[in-house]
């Protein structure tokens, strides 16, 4: 009994099993159904509209000719409107409609031409498509017109004698960038055959990863740029070489898919003509901005008048003898600036000029009370009178601006000799110091490596003699070996002192008042910036009597951070000495604490670092100076700065230069520990 009720048990739960398993089944297959009617009303309704959009005629036809569906285009080709006809084969003659049943038989798609009047009286001709649907004799006829087909083959042929025959490059882009057409001017353009080309990506036409996707980032990825024209770009030939090109391109679709046809112009040429002229404007430029400056430098009135006799440029020394501002000379003539009498004097004088390339005259002043002598040359453009130009000498005082202008010349002269000498001097000690250091290296290399030899194998005499029995000359051996270890320890010492010259770097560091380095470096310089300029330490004239009153403690090397000093201080020395005179020179020392930092400013007013070489000035070989230096010597500071854990920097302040050096400051408590 027991073992009747626990199989009706099993039973039970069984049944119960099979009745969810089942209910589950039947959701699944409901919502499988539910998801395939969906579906295939969704490829209905995509069928349709495939149907009715089409570019083509499209017709579905049973196995007797019956119209089941068809779409604008073919209801054109029949000369109906749409659902006005059931049957086909009532256009077709027997021959045709033989044709169509022997399709039927053998249920095979094909393909032909087919002509017939349609139901305007109309000749059609029609290219013909046939294909079965799966398990069924019903067709879909696809028609073009033979017309429609031959125009578009014309134009197709026409295009691409167009694309090939363009002196243009041309090149067709997928959505992915990849090459799908080119032309046969963009092959010889670039030195490619168009098999090389296609199917590559658009990257090879570029030098470097950047400049691809640069342009493509630019120019192609944009969705708000369809179009791009006069793009101007490096591109890459076959053989490597780069060229400059000129794009054109342009977004399409065709169907779902998105192309970029762009078109493509070496104009290697107008860049290149175009940097020219560029860099002739430039140099011309510079070359106006040389003569301003020049002309404002000498003391001689100077002006220059255009074809109408109008002032158009004059130096600064014309504009202190008429006592008036260059803006109140330029565009004005002689009436507007000079009495009625003299103007007209003047002016006649201008007029000769229109035949004559060269006048000297003489003149007074009566309201100056001076006489002038004045040279005036013609200036031509392509062999026509384009103005002139005019020198003014006070001839009062001839000979005392002869006496001064051979002074300056002479002081000039004087100035250019003693840099000469200067520079070449400091050439001279760095060479020397170069050597020096190049041979103390090769020596101490040299006979470091026999020393070692003679030490070891010394070494080992020794113990040798030491097993030997005692004896007098034993005793007379270990002495002579006395004398021979301080001769090895002797050269051992002369080999460390050369290693420490061609190795300055190995200096230790030590907490040194940077106030005291500076002023080192002041003593050391001084002779020179004595004749140069007036130098200011801390707010006080520096001089052999300065007194160190302050203490601003560092842990640094100490001759490698006077090294620094010394560097700075010359090249603000070096454009100093630029400027005419002693009383407008000024060097600005200031040593200070900020903020656990050590601040050291060296700032001159010499006119400040050219802009181009200022964010580039501690990179080895950039130099400020034009006559002498290689321009290592601030790359020199600055690794020397740095291996003081220390910071230097240079600005532009003031119309001059400044350079900040940042060291870490030593408290009290630390120097005293």
């Amino acid at each position: 009994m027991h073992d009747l009720g626990f199989i009706n048990s099993v039973l039970l739960v069984l049944i119960l099993l099979g009745s969810v398993s089942f209910t589950a089944y039947s959701l699944r297959a409901k919502k499988k159904l539910e998801t395939l009617n969906k579906n295939l009303e969704l490829q209905s309704i995509e069928h349709n509209s495939l149907i009715k959009n089409a570019n083509c005629g499209i017709m579905h036809i049973d196995n007797v000719g019956r119209i089941k569906q068809l779409n604008t285009i073919y209801t054109k080709f029949l000369g109906i409107k749409i659902n006005s006809l059931k049957e086909y084969f009532v256009f077709l003659d027997e021959e045709q409609i033989e044709i169509f049943i022997n399709i039927i038989e053998k249920k095979k798609d094909a393909n032909f031409e087919q002509t017939f009047y349609n139901a305007k009286a109309e000749e059609i001709n029609l290219n013909i498509y046939i294909s079965f649907l799966p398990k069924t004799y019903d067709m879909v006829v696809i028609a073009t017109s033979r017309e429609d087909k031959i125009k578009l083959e014309k134009a197709l042929y026409r295009s691409k004698i167009f694309f090939n025959h363009s002196d243009l490059g041309h090149i067709i882009l997928d959505n992915e960038l990849n090459i799908i057409e080119v032309n046969d001017s963009l092959c010889s353009l670039l030195g490619y055959r168009a098999d090389e080309l296609i199917l590559k990506n658009f990257s090879i036409f570029f030098k470097t990863d950047i400049l691809y996707n640069s342009f493509v980032k630019n120019y192609l990825k944009n969705n708000s740029l369809n179009e791009i024209s006069n793009i101007e770009y490096r591109f890459k030939k076959h053989n490597n070489s780069m060229f400059w090109v000129e794009i054109f391109g342009k977004k399409f679709k065709d169907g779902n898919r998105t192309y970029t046809i762009l078109s493509i112009r070496d104009i290697s040429v107008r860049v290149n003509s175009r940097n020219t002229i560029r860099k002739l404007n430039e140099r011309v430029q510079e070359e106006l901005e040389k003569l301003q400056e020049i002309i404002d430098v000498i003391s001689m009135p100077i002006f220059i008048k255009d074809k109408d006799f109008n002032y158009i440029d004059c130096n600064r020394a014309f504009c202190d003898f008429l006592k008036l501002s260059k803006e109140e000379i330029i565009g004005k003539n002689v009436f507007g600036i000079f009495s009625p009498n003299q103007a007209k004097q003047f002016h006649d004088k201008d007029l000769e000029m229109l035949k004559n390339s060269l006048q000297i005259y003489k003149t007074t002043m009566k309201e100056q009370n001076i006489t002038i002598e004045i040279h005036k040359k013609t200036l031509y453009k392509e062999g026509s009178f384009n103005g002139l130009v005019g020198i003014i000498l006070d001839i009062t005082q001839k000979e005392n601006e002869k006496v001064y202008l051979e002074a300056r010349v002479k002081e000039e002269l004087e100035k250019n000799r003693l840099q000469r000498e200067q520079h070449q001097q400091e050439q001279l000690e760095n060479v020397k110091f170069f050597t020096i250091g190049q041979m103390a290296a090769g020596i101490t290399h040299e006979i470091n490596t026999p020393l070692t030899y003679i030490k070891g194998n010394f070494e080992m005499l020794i113990e040798d003699i030491e097993r030997l029995e005692e004896s007098a000359l034993k005793e007379s051996m270990l002495e002579d070996t006395k004398v021979i270890k301080d001769g090895i320890e002797r050269v051992a010492k002369i080999i460390e002192s050369m290693r420490e010259v061609s190795q300055k770097n190995s200096e230790k560091k030590e907490i040194v008042n940077i106030l005291e380095t500076v002023v080192s470096s002041l003593i050391i310089s001084h002779n020179r910036a004595k004749q140069i300029t007036k130098i200011e330490l801390n707010g006080k004239t520096f001089d052999f009597n300065y007194t160190i009153e302050e203490e601003f403690f560092a842990f640094v090397q100490k001759q490698r951070l006077e090294q620094v000093w010394i560097i700075i201080i010359n090249n603000a020395l070096d454009e100093l000495i630029k400027l005419e005179n002693f009383e407008n020179r000024a060097l600005h020392i200031s040593v200070k604490p900020l903020n656990n930092k050590i601040i050291i400013q060296f700032k001159d007013n010499a006119g400040g670092i050219n802009e181009k070489i200022l964010s580039h000035i501690f990179e080895p070989f950039e130099s400020t100076k034009e006559s002498s230096g290689i321009g290592i010597g601030l790359n020199i500071a600055k690794r020397i700065v740095e291996d003081q854990s220390g910071k230097i920097t240079a600005y532009n302040q003031d119309n001059g230069a400044i350079f900040e050096v940042t060291l870490p400051l030593k408290e009290i408590d630390d120097v005293s520990k």
